[in-house]
């Protein structure tokens, strides 16, 4: 416990440093990246039925609608953030809000939406006079309230082409910022963008076009006023690919009596055998050790097995992974020549009845999984042929990650109503290294700060006198820093372990302070 003196000394040292020490700019490090975006392009769309109106160059931006008669009375936003110059592709959204400052305002209260638009859409070079609310003739490739691109393109709609669904509102009043706040679909719009499943075409504000004379005016990109112009504020995490060698693998050979199995052998086998092979059943087994190579508490957001095919009896056939419900063996057999017929199972070794031969068997013969695949592809002549992911894959390596003495990994099954269908893949054992079986694996790392903000030293106690020695020494003395910066920024100002974190930390401990937000 801080005794009285000791608690004097450090108010007396930080609040004479208080003078002279910048805070800490840095920001969240690989468990989030924040960025914040200028847009790119903006305009409005003024209601004309000629569409002969615009404002691509003006300071201003407009929603709702004005005193004007109808039919010239509607305006509406278009801004437009290049995401793809911000963010690597790949990364995983995980907040946005879209920033504007409101220098105009009509009426009172009033909501504005963002809807994403879905037609590209011109800035031109027209530019209003004086307020700029009653717009300007349009230049070349403007939007207008009828044109994509004046004069040339049209909108699919007059007024502009967007989705129904509202991304983000808020409620305007009096001159002031106001954010657009991070909603599902807001996020949604931008991982879209990213994963490039739609195009970026900004969003559509749209005021409340019920009311005469309840118009908004918000500063635009060309605003001489630097600090008002829209910006769009994002979070987001780049995930970590791990490619992983096979743990183990094996073929099931069905034999009577069971005594075949092939675990140190070159290849493993799927489908059926012809006469040479006795018409028989072939099945492959493969696990990974999900969990030596991914941290606990990570988030698995894709999966891809890859296998090399070098020997075929048959044409295209599909074969199919299915997860393994019990674990299983690879001894020391290693079959002959092409491997095909096996050899004589060692102890521990899967065989057709056995899962650690001779004395464990699998509950059905054959092997044990879930009948329905995880993941299926069509194998044909020799090549490299790829798993792809599907959910249940995905739910497949997270459950082995959580659940590390489950991680029976999949058996492989090609097509066994119709004889030579075998196909013969390399194993872990091959000669040829670049041959071995891979996974690979994408995930997002677990979030380091859990519960309240505060844990300093990662001791697992929030906001403790051990937090605030550690915070102190980090400070003033050179310690080492928190590892976790979500915890090491106390009070949520975005900055980590500064004077106003310790500020903060020593009002939790010894004055009653208010507790710590959250984590993220």
């Amino acid at each position: 416990m801080m005794t009285k003196a000791l608690f004097f000394k450090l108010k007396l040292t930080f609040l004479s440093l208080l003078t002279f020490i910048a805070f800490s700019s840095t920001g969240y490090t690989s468990e989030s990246v924040q960025v914040q975006i200028g847009a790119a392009k903006d305009n409005t769309l003024y209601e004309s039925s000629t569409g002969a109106l615009s404002n691509g160059a003006g300071d201003f931006l407009f929603v709702g609608r004005t005193s004007q008669p109808p039919g010239a009375s509607i305006r509406r936003g278009l801004v437009y953030f290049d995401v793809a110059a911000y963010i690597p592709a790949g990364s995983i959204i995980l907040s946005a809000e879209v920033q504007v400052f409101l220098s105009n305002s009509a009426s009172g209260p009033s909501d504005v939406e963002l809807h994403r638009v879905t037609t590209d859409w011109g800035e031109g070079a027209s530019d209003a006079p004086g307020s700029e609310g009653s717009g300007a003739p349009a230049q070349t490739d403007d939007a207008t309230w009828i044109h994509s691109f004046s004069p040339a393109t049209l909108w699919t709609t007059a007024g502009g082409d967007f989705d129904t669904t509202t991304s983000s509102s808020v409620t305007l009043d009096s001159v002031d910022f106001y954010t657009f706040p991070s909603t599902p679909v807001l996020v949604s719009d931008l991982q879209n963008w990213v994963n490039g499943t739609s195009f970026n075409f900004g969003w559509i504000l749209l005021g409340d076009e019920t009311v005469s004379g309840n118009a908004k005016r918000f500063d635009s990109r060309q605003n001489p006023i630097t600090a008002n112009r829209p910006v769009l504020k994002v979070e987001y995490t780049t995930p970590i690919v791990v490619n992983l060698g096979a743990a183990k693998d094996n073929t099931l050979y069905e034999s009577v009596p069971d005594s075949l199995s092939n675990g140190l052998g070159e290849h493993f086998f799927v489908g059926q055998t012809g006469a040479g092979g006795g018409f028989k059943v072939r099945r492959g087994l493969i696990a990974f050790n999900i969990a030596s190579k991914i941290p606990a508490g990570a988030t698995i957001q894709s999966v891809v097995m890859t296998l090399s095919m070098n020997r075929t009896i048959s044409g295209n056939q599909t074969v199919s992974l299915h997860k393994l419900t019990a674990d299983w063996g690879e001894g020391t057999s290693k079959a002959a020549f092409g491997e095909g017929m096996g050899a004589l199972a060692t102890t521990n070794d899967a065989t057709w009845l056995h899962r650690f031969y001779n004395s464990t068997f699998w509950t059905t013969a054959g092997g044990d999984f879930n009948s329905s695949a995880s993941a299926s592809t069509t194998v044909g002549g020799i090549a490299f042929y790829n798993f792809g992911s599907t959910s249940q894959l995905v739910a497949d390596v997270q459950d082995w990650l959580d659940n590390p003495g489950s991680s029976f990994g999949w058996i492989m099954i090609g097509s066994e109503d119709t004889t030579l269908t075998a196909k013969r893949f390399a194993s872990k054992q091959n000669l040829i290294e670049t041959s071995w079986p891979e996974l690979s694996v994408t995930y997002l790392l677990p979030p380091c700060c859990i519960g309240l903000r505060g844990d300093f030293n990662g001791d697992g106690i929030n906001a403790d006198a051990m937090d605030l020695t550690f915070l102190v020494d980090d400070i003033f003395r050179g310690g080492p820093a928190s590892s976790c910066p979500e915890e090491a920024d106390i009070n949520n100002d975005g900055q980590i372990s500064t004077i106003l974190d310790l500020t903060f930390l020593i009002d939790v401990i010894y004055r009653g302070g208010a507790a710590p937000d959250s984590c993220p």
